[in-house]
């Protein structure tokens, strides 16, 4: 895939959606001057008729009662209550009617409890108001009556107190705060976004396919997966643009028109909390704009595409609707349903700050949602009844023709199977090793992971040997990666030490949880159990699946450089921790060199179980020393294995071609035999 195309088709997306004047009005205007306006507008109505219904009385009927009587003369002396005597009358003539029948019939003995009935209308504001200040002045009366019988007798008033209670708020203004605007404010963005995503996506598929312009796009010499970036992308674009307009707007609001105090509430935006719903903007404006794009590539015309994304709004407006009902927070099942996701997480950023694992499993999850998005939109753009203008069909899975399929699977087929694994990982690698942690582990790797891995392969028709790069490595290649892999886990073991304690702090309860999942075995057989379920199957579960599937789909559509990157960092979001992002994220990247520069996956398969191998035999030993200070020794000699393995890997002429790795590789290989 071409970025030079995708940027072209998206400036010309771009262009034609800006000049459509209701794409301007749902992007800028609505967010900017409507919202304020409206939140404006309802806040002083609803002041002002707060104010004008509390400066009204409420009309009081009392019932079986007498002009003298104690009850009576005590509500007659609150100025907000309008109190009369009568007989029974109709409750749609007063805001409130007391009957003191149960009162006069027990004659009212002084220390005796008394019955009285309160009438009133529920759906009346003056009613329900009518009814709070009565309880209210009830309560009062109670209060004084308990002190006054009492003190009759000669008792103190703590006798009929034996609980003094004091109740404070432990959350400060600022929390309150945020629990308002979490009220708010995520699901006004999500509409927003939602909404900004919507006409263009319209427009820049079924618009063009009534217009009769898709056909233009399809006799250029470019890919289908170049032609959806570049619609997706304008479409990104304009949603972001939405999202950002309405924080914005809310943001300036508050900080400038005066709302930022409401009572004892601090409503503000801090530059941290602005921060991370900027990060929540593009996660949810990645996936919504994925979404309409996909649906409305299946319609034929402009109204059909407005009939099939009326209810796919409805179903993303819905859960966001719950999400924002009382009880629903973010927990890590809830992280990977989109919408919900998005709108728990802002809940939760508004009240208690950032959480750095969660705004990680949102956005992890979100990425793979947006992915399957674009693979459904990019095989639904390649169909033939699209491309004459006609609706598409949802028909993704055809089985392959013919003898032999491609030799490697697509950058689709290969960012899909990530996106899914990832899923199931989630759902059911999770919940297997919840139950118990290596026959979990286990049934994750080879069941959820390679089985499915190989069986897709198969299903596509792929040439294995070169899908799973089974070549065999030299024996330079082998023990570069032996070094490697007997070296780096070291060097990861003190990053993933350090960053804790210096740049990303672990909850306390996660790192207790951590290290209470792995028991270290009291036998030798114990120990080959471990090695084998917990470095020997990932280096072989795990690459099949990365350095092997995913690295060779993306093979075909990125640069070397990027290729190497990419496949790291899908590595290191795969382990769903963000406190070992880094460290996994490096790894991949030794990994993804071993397996470009050698074109062998056992390099990469050596090194992963090695790693894997050394840190659990030896890494609680290292662990302490690097608590108790820097052991210049150990990092001494793991820098310099590490340094002669990438030096050898360096030699090695990779069987894929040139690339921007091979330069900084040569230069380790010129300096060593200089």
């Amino acid at each position: 895939m071409r970025a030079s195309i995708v940027k072209v088709i998206a400036l010309k997306e771009l262009l034609e959606s800006l000049r459509d004047r209701r794409t301007l009005f749902l992007m800028i205007f609505v967010p900017i001057l409507m919202y304020p306006a409206i939140l404006i507008l309802v806040t002083q109505v609803a002041s002002m008729q707060d104010a004008e219904l509390r400066e009204k009385t409420s009309k009081i009927q009392v019932v079986n009662g007498e002009e003298h009587h104690p009850l009576v003369e005590f509500l007659r002396q609150n100025g907000e209550l309008q109190v009369e005597l009568g007989a029974a009358a109709a409750v749609e003539d007063y805001d409130a009617i007391i009957d003191l029948k149960s009162w006069s019939e027990a004659g009212h003995p002084s220390d005796d409890s008394h019955r009285i009935i309160v009438n009133f209308r529920s759906v009346e504001e003056t009613s329900r108001l009518a009814r709070d200040r009565l309880n209210l002045a009830f309560q009062t009366w109670q209060q004084e009556e308990v002190a006054r019988r009492l003190e009759s007798r000669s008792l103190p008033t703590t006798l009929a107190k034996p609980l003094d209670i004091v109740v404070e708020d432990a959350s400060n203004s600022a929390q309150r705060g945020g629990f308002l605007l979490g009220s708010i404010l995520p699901f006004l963005v999500v509409v927003t976004v939602l909404l900004g995503a919507f006409y263009p996506a319209i427009d820049l598929t079924a618009g063009e396919k009534e217009r009769g312009s898709i056909q233009t796009l399809f006799s250029a010499p470019i890919s289908t997966m170049e032609i959806v970036g570049g619609k997706y992308l304008a479409v990104l674009t304009i949603a972001l643009i939405s999202g950002m307009a309405n924080l914005a707007s809310m943001t300036l609001m508050l900080g400038t028109i005066g709302l930022g105090k409401l009572g004892d509430l601090e409503l503000k935006l801090t530059a941290p909390t602005l921060a991370a719903l900027f990060i929540t903007i593009v996660v949810i404006a990645f996936f919504f704009a994925s979404l309409v794009l996909a649906v409305a590539v299946i319609a034929r015309d402009f109204k059909d595409a407005q009939n099939l994304l009326t209810p796919v709004m409805l179903l993303c407006i819905i859960p966001g609707t719950i999400a924002q009902l009382p009880g629903f927070v973010l927990t890590p099942s809830l992280a990977l349903i989109p919408g919900v996701n998005v709108i728990l997480l802002m809940k939760e950023i508004l009240v208690y700050g950032v959480n750095w694992q969660s705004l990680f499993l949102v956005v992890s999850s979100s990425f793979v949602t947006t992915i399957l998005a674009l693979v459904v939109a990019s095989k639904l753009f390649g169909q033939e009844e699209v491309i004459v203008g006609n609706r598409g069909s949802i028909k993704l899975l055809a089985r392959p023709t013919g003898v032999r399929g491609q030799k490697l699977p697509a950058i689709s087929e290969a960012l899909a199977w990530y996106s899914v694994g990832f899923i199931l990982l989630f759902y059911v690698g999770t919940w297997t090793q919840s139950r118990d942690l290596l026959w979990g582990l286990l049934i994750t790797l080879w069941v959820v992971l390679l089985l499915p891995t190989l069986g897709l392969s198969r299903f596509l028709k792929l040439d294995l040997k070169e899908t799973f790069n089974l070549r065999r490595p030299s024996l330079r290649a082998a023990f570069a990666a032996l070094l490697l892999g007997s070296s780096c886990w070291i060097l990861v073991a003190a990053l993933n030490l350090w960053l804790p304690e210096n740049v990303l702090p672990m909850p306390k309860e996660m790192a207790e949880e951590m290290a209470k999942l792995f028991v270290e075995p009291s036998s030798t057989a114990g120990w080959a159990w471990v090695l084998f379920v917990m470095a020997v199957s990932p280096g072989i579960c795990e690459e099949a699946m990365f350095r092997g599937f995913v690295f060779s789909g993306l093979r075909r559509g990125l640069s070397p450089v990027l290729l190497v990157l990419v496949t790291a960092l899908t590595f290191g979001a795969f382990h769903m921790s963000i406190y070992r992002l880094f460290g996994t994220t490096m790894l991949g990247l030794v990994m993804g060199l071993l397996v470009y520069r050698s074109g062998s996956i056992w390099t990469s398969a050596l090194f992963h179980a090695l790693n894997n191998g050394l840190a659990l035999l030896f890494g609680e030993r290292i662990g302490e020393q690097l608590v108790g200070g820097f052991p210049i020794g150990v990092f001494a000699g793991a820098f310099g294995v590490a340094a002669v393995g990438f030096v050898l890997i360096g030699l090695e002429k990779s069987p894929f071609g040139k690339s921007k790795l091979e330069a900084p590789a040569r230069v380790l290989a010129t300096t060593a035999e200089q």
